[in-house]
């Protein structure tokens, strides 16, 4: 029995996550409250370590911590905090199911817990702040003079003073529920920051969302996005969609009170290979601020600084390189790296110029690789899949009204083509299928009636979740047919380009060169906690 628990310690130990606050004394797992110890089990079918107290809540104080002896516990959290995440965690956490009959246990009765006492508010770039910033302008200076020419001075101030009071008001109703909080803008929205929190609410629009997004690590920490300017941003992924900030209160008083549902948003994970797999990134919004009129012969000077800085490769990058067999058997460097940022809606990769063609091997799952040319290729996730994915394949009332009379013309069949409301219908019908649901058809199993957390290895989780689509296929006898777009549990894209980049929800831009080999695929341990309401 000893060797058995020991086993299974060695295991929880080697975890890349900890799901539960233990203390390791010896080869015996104890709980942090009762002190008994607790029973480590091996599950095959699951490829899991469920650690487990039956007794208490002890095992189930805190979701972050990793396996430390109490005392740390007790000097990093206050008793506050466990107690929140844990009933958090307990109405919320779901094991993924990682066997091949992706069985399905849902947990339908118990009712979801939100109660952080710390959370971090990211407020958004609003235009005028943009342009104050970007032309190095105080506050108080006339806002004539940062403005562009042709822009709605007026506008910008409304939609500029729109947001903050929306962002003060959400910060008044969290102090006046007792939460501490901080509001930090892109440029503090950082790891340290978020490790700060027990959640995070983004104030802006999709945008503010999808930068939250990709640098929260940790499942145990809700994103909750709330749109600052509903008169001009969809907010499609936020809380309350376009409504104004007099539902506030009511929308905040049902979250508190659990009166909504977790989503598990599904997210991609990429792994870059090759001599630029280290080259430091691009943010897009902050290559506006320094180049807002970005020539094409400044384009190629920067870019080739950027390539010599990452053919010499730094002392961690050669220490994370991972030995391979070139061509002769020998072994050479092929260096890999596991990007930091997870894109929830999409990764797009191609050429930096619209106007010059990708050119690019790929392969869908285990397939073999295909040579491609095209303007690109969008990879996303059912989040994504209602963004530039659905733009890309949507069928219009135009083609498609030219398509059924073609087809009444050749098979000599009466079609009413030029009834709008039929060609609208099928456009719908059409169009509704493109969309797909942002967490895995598979989705999670928990069951019931047992207090127990879960230990995820290292093991890839067999997931159907990564849509495709090819930008302006070129088909020809050098590139035979392959389809436009469809779904893969992962992707592999190898560049055959001069001036591609991958970019990761149009806001963090990688080099991806000749030689370079991304692998997109979505991985259980990265799905992203959020809240909707039904």
């Amino acid at each position: 029995m000893t060797s058995s628990i020991s086993a299974a310690t060695a295991v929880a130990a080697s975890s890349i996550r900890y799901l539960a606050d233990v203390s390791v004394v010896g080869h015996r797992v104890l709980c942090v409250s009762c002190r008994r110890v607790v029973r480590p089990t091996r599950s095959s079918s699951l490829s899991v370590v469920i650690i487990s107290c039956r007794r208490c809540l002890g095992c189930l104080n805190t979701v972050c911590c990793p396996v430390a002896p109490a005392s740390r516990c007790a000097e990093r959290h206050s008793r506050k905090r466990l107690l929140a995440r844990t009933r958090m965690s307990i109405s919320s956490r779901r094991l993924p199911s990682m066997n091949s009959s992706r069985e399905h246990v849902s947990d339908i009765d118990s009712k979801p817990y939100f109660n952080p006492s710390r959370v971090l508010v990211l407020s958004k770039i609003t235009r005028l702040d943009f342009e104050r910033r970007r032309l190095q302008k105080r506050d108080d200076e006339d806002s004539q003079d940062i403005i562009r020419d042709g822009a709605d001075c007026s506008k910008l101030w409304k939609q500029h003073n729109a947001h903050y009071s929306y962002l003060k008001r959400i910060c008044q109703e969290l102090s006046a529920r007792n939460i501490e909080y901080k509001v930090v803008q892109r440029w503090d929205y950082n790891p340290e920051a978020i490790d700060w929190c027990d959640a995070v609410i983004s104030a802006g629009g999709d945008g503010t969302y999808l930068l939250a997004a990709s640098k929260i690590r940790e499942q145990s920490k809700p994103l909750i996005g709330i749109n600052t300017d509903p008169t001009s941003s969809e907010g499609y992924l936020c809380l309350m969609k376009k409504r104004s900030e007099e539902y506030l209160p009511e929308a905040l008083n049902r979250l508190f009170s659990g009166d909504f549902t977790w989503l598990w948003r599904q997210r991609i994970r990429v792994t870059l290979s090759g001599k630029n797999a280290f080259a430091e990134p691009v943010e897009l919004f902050d290559q506006q601020l320094m180049y807002p009129e970005y020539r094409w012969s400044d384009h190629v000077r920067e870019y080739e600084d950027v390539r010599l800085r990452s053919l010499v490769l730094s002392r961690a990058a050669q220490s994370a390189a991972r030995p391979s067999s070139g061509p002769s058997g020998n072994f050479v460097p092929s260096f890999e790296r596991l990007l930091p940022y997870l894109a929830l809606n999409d990764v797009f990769i191609g050429e930096s110029l619209s106007s010059r063609v990708s050119y690019y091997d790929l392969q869908v799952d285990d397939g073999k690789f295909t040579k491609q040319k095209s303007s690109g290729l969008t990879v996303c996730t059912g989040t994504g899949s209602t963004s530039w994915y659905f733009n890309i394949n949507k069928l219009t009332d135009m083609c498609l009204k030219d398509l059924l009379k073609l087809v009444s013309d050749e098979f000599h069949v009466q079609i009413p083509y030029e009834d709008e409301s039929v060609v609208q219908k099928i456009c719908k019908r059409f169009n509704d299928k493109l969309v797909f649901s942002p967490e895995d058809p598979s989705s999670w199993r928990y069951k019931r009636g047992v207090i127990s957390y879960f230990v995820v290895t290292t093991t890839t989780m067999e997931l159907s979740g990564l849509a495709y689509a090819v930008r302006d296929p070129v088909f020809n006898a050098t590139f035979p047919p392959f389809p436009a777009r469809g779904f893969s549990r992962k992707m592999v894209v190898q560049s055959r380009g001069y001036d591609a980049h991958l970019v990761i929800d149009g806001g963090m831009s990688y080099i991806f060169n000749h030689g370079t080999v991304a692998k997109l695929e979505i991985n259980a341990q990265d799905a992203l906690r959020t809240v909707i309401f039904r």
